[in-house]
């Protein structure tokens, strides 16, 4: 199995993650839709124990952006190509914003749209790539999490405090570029996003205060395919 996150969700997450401890009320209610082993009764336990190095193996980082989520996950799958390996599921764990859905949702991207491509001036309608051959503006992929509620995802260089022009749920800045290179090179993706602010004026000091909360259903999640894929 395959996990690409953007890097400040998880280097941030270690300093920056100040939001209140979801009640484990709230926890349990949510893992009842994923029938695994819960290793997370004690969060501060497992962050303390948590393997970075370890993680590494499975888990890529980089510093966020389109290009850079392309090149990360591009130069992973090449890797298992010269090694003559089957290409792996690839995962993205990650944060959004949304105008549609409350802070705290847990959402399955299943349509990847990109809501800065604007060629409107030469007539290509917008979050379309113009001479881009037979790829689709918009991506559809497979569900994993058939009990998480679908989203459709734009995704764009800049930190979404605005309205977004191009017709989505949930605004980030990797997702249709990770979906893009899995399509290309046929093999499975995966997107799931925890909505921490409400790309509004607000969303800056609202992601930060939730990162906290985004890694705790993260690697629940993670678990739950763990056991799925073994």
């Amino acid at each position: 199995m395959k996990v690409v996150e953007k890097s400040k969700d998880g280097q941030e997450t270690q300093t920056k993650g100040q939001g209140q401890k979801v009640p484990r009320g709230e926890r349990k209610e949510l893992l009842k839709k994923f029938p695994v082993k819960v290793n997370l009764e004690n969060y501060e336990e497992a962050y303390r124990t948590w393997d970075w190095e370890h993680a590494k193996e499975e888990v890529d980082f980089f510093s966020g952006g389109k290009v850079n989520a392309a090149y990360t996950l591009t130069r992973r799958l090449a890797d298992y190509r010269h090694a003559g390996q089957a290409l792996p599921h690839v995962i993205n764990f990650g944060t959004a914003g949304s105008r549609r859905h409350p802070t705290g949702t847990v959402l399955e991207c299943r349509a990847f749209v990109q809501r800065d491509m604007d060629v409107s001036g030469l007539g290509v309608p917008l979050g379309t790539t113009p001479f881009d051959g037979d790829v689709p503006a918009r991506l559809e992929l497979p569900s994993v999490f058939a009990e998480l509620t679908p989203a459709v995802c734009g995704t764009g260089d800049s930190f979404a405090t605005t309205e977004c022009a191009v017709e989505c749920d949930v605004v980030d800045m990797e997702g249709y570029a990770l979906a893009k290179v899995c399509w290309l090179e046929r093999t499975r993706f995966t997107a799931v996003k925890w909505v921490t602010d409400g790309a509004d004026h607000a969303a800056g000091a609202d992601w930060q205060s939730n990162l906290h909360h985004a890694a705790e259903r993260f690697l629940q999640l993670y678990q739950y395919l763990e056991e799925k894929d073994s």
